[in-house]
Formats: structure tokens, C-alpha cells, sequence
């Protein structure tokens, strides 16, 4: 299993932190701007770059990609840099599922 450093991800030519959102086993989720195209996206980042965690990622990726629904967040890409893998989504801003 490779050490991606996902949880103190400081960000690359591409994304800019802005802040960390979340975290699970397996990902972490940053508030970013995207430099290419000039938004501010989800960012979700492996914490641990293994075979089973990217497949995974990448099944959830495909999985959801697809779908335009007012209810699911839209996923844009699947991108891999250097050791990093990474899904930009739509940033819904509000507040989290216990506040609420």
C-alpha cells in the first residue's frame, strides 16, 4: 500500500486548497479551485493508494458520472498526477448531516 499523504494534500499547479471538508477510511474531500477551469469544485483524494481503494474509486467514479439528478452531486473527473488520484465534483456548500 503506497503513502499518498491524501490527508495533508497542500494542493499542485492544478488545485488549490482551500479547505479540508471531510474524511472517511478511505478518501478525503478539500474545497478547491480548480486553475484550469476557473472553478471552485469537491476534490476528493485517496488517502491510501492501494488496488482495492482504487478500484473503488474508480467504480464509483463510473457509476456516478453518468447520473444528472437535482438530488446527486455531479462528478466531472477522474484525474491521476504523479502518485495522486482524484475526483472533481460539484462543491454543494450548506451545512453537514448532524447540524442539520
Amino acid at each position: 500500500m503506497e503513502e499518498t499523504g491524501a490527508d495533508s494534500f497542500a494542493g499542485n499547479a492544478r488545485f488549490k486548497v482551500l479547505e479540508k471538508l471531510g474524511a472517511g477510511s478511505m478518501c478525503v474531500v478539500y474545497s478547491v479551485r480548480d486553475t484550469q477551469h476557473g472553478d471552485v469544485v469537491a476534490l476528493k483524494t485517496l488517502r491510501h493508494l492501494d488496488a482495492g481503494s482504487l478500484y473503488r474509486l474508480k467504480q464509483e467514479f463510473r457509476a456516478l458520472s453518468t447520473f444528472d439528478h437535482p438530488n446527486l452531486v455531479s462528478f466531472y473527473e477522474l484525474v491521476c498526477e504523479q502518485s495522486y488520484w482524484f475526483v472533481t465534483m460539484e462543491l454543494v456548500c450548506g451545512t453537514d448531516f448532524l447540524t442539520w
